[in-house]
């Protein structure tokens, strides 16, 4: 319980009262200060006269009832002073407990306060490792850093299926390159098992169905460690020459490489909602300064987020609910400012993921490297 100025205090025992022992008392007592009286009256005057025992007998009474009052007043006051020492006691038990409470709890903020700091810095300095990894690759271009790069944004999540897609050359228009690091399930005849042999890959993104092509052809090269850049690419434009695609080779060149460093640093961007992001979702394809496309449909940092489901719909969900494939399109114009064939490309590119058409670029390699999966 509390007093009235919120102190807590100690309930008082209930003190129970010996009638029986206090009417023992009273009786001996009134018997010892009667007797004077009855030996008087028995044997005379040698015990004195009745009017001395009465003065005698008066004065004790009077003393005993001073002694009273005296008692009771020092009671009073004891009794005063010692719940003014428990209650002072009880305000200084509080107000060290509640200093101790304070003081931890100050030391746990200054604790919290230095975990969120290191949270930050720890996370702050990971970020930093991330984006000059992929940064290093516009001026320093090698399997190493590219591996690299492809590693961190597939830690983040940040690749659909862990490919990139990127412009090959200055034109906007021009062919295009995916980028994959993963294990490519190989045939070990002697062990009789299937098992991953890291492999890098450099695909030429066939948009143009040729007569004299099946199907869609897969135009790729595989970039191993000890091979330079420059081989590297070589070998991809040997191999699009090889199956008809002479004149897009051509324009094959290192701005590829720019734009993969972008890409990935705009991927993972967005991918951690860093300060100033805008690509929303897993990326595809670089398309162009500004220009996405992800899992979530054609990206802009101007003009933000066509939906997937505003393009065409895929032929397989046509066919799952028995509807035949509509000519159904695209047909938003391009927006305010943006150059019609930089929007005209964006729109191509975004239906080759969330597609109507019969081409489909997405759904990577199905496993890749991450930083932490790397078999460097």
């Amino acid at each position: 319980m509390t007093d009235r100025q919120g102190v807590p205090v100690s309930e008082e025992p209930q003190v129970k009262v010996r009638w029986g022992a206090m009417a023992i008392v009273a009786v001996v007592g009134f018997g010892v200060s009667a007797s004077p009286f009855v030996l008087s009256a028995k044997f005379g005057d040698q015990f004195g006269t009745q009017q001395s025992l009465l003065a005698t007998a008066l004065l004790n009474v009077g003393t005993a009832v001073m002694l009273v009052a005296v008692a009771f007043l020092l009671e009073r006051v004891l009794e005063k002073r010692v719940k003014s020492v428990a209650r002072t006691s009880a305000q200084e038990v509080v107000e060290t407990r509640t200093k101790d409470l304070e003081r931890a709890n100050s030391n746990l903020g200054v604790r919290l306060d230095a975990l969120q700091a290191q949270l930050e810095s720890q996370v702050a300095a990971t970020d930093a490792h991330r984006f000059a990894e992929s940064s290093r690759l516009a001026s320093d271009v090698s399997f190493e850093n590219v591996a690299k790069a492809l590693e961190h944004a597939n830690s983040l999540g940040a690749l659909a299926g862990g490919v990139v897609v990127v412009p090959a050359s200055e034109q906007i228009d021009g062919p295009r390159v995916g980028f994959s690091w993963g294990p490519q399930m190989a045939d070990d005849e002697e062990a009789g098992i299937l098992h991953g042999q890291p492999r890098m890959r450099l695909t030429y993104v066939v948009e143009e169905k040729r007569p004299e092509h099946t199907g869609t052809p897969v135009v790729e090269v595989d970039w191993h460690a000890d091979t330079p850049a420059a081989e590297a690419v070589a070998a991809l434009v040997v191999e699009m020459r090889r199956r008809g695609f002479g004149a897009e080779a051509g324009s094959i060149g290192a701005p590829m490489f720019q734009h993969l460093s972008i890409a990935i640093q705009e991927a993972m961007a967005g991918r951690a909602a860093l300060p100033g992001f805008w690509v929303r979702g897993e990326m595809y394809e670089w398309v162009w300064d500004g220009w996405a496309v992800t899992d979530r449909g054609l990206v802009s940092r101007d003009h933000g987020l066509y939906e997937s489901g505003e393009f065409p719909e895929p032929l397989h969900s046509a066919i799952m609910r028995g509807h035949r494939r509509g000519p159904k399109e695209f047909e938003a114009g391009a927006p305010e400012g943006v150059e019609p064939k930089v929007w005209e490309t964006a729109v191509r590119r975004a239906k080759a993921y969330h597609p109507a058409g019969s081409y489909f670029i997405g759904g990577g390699i199905g496993s890749f490297y991450t930083s932490e999966t790397t078999p460097r």
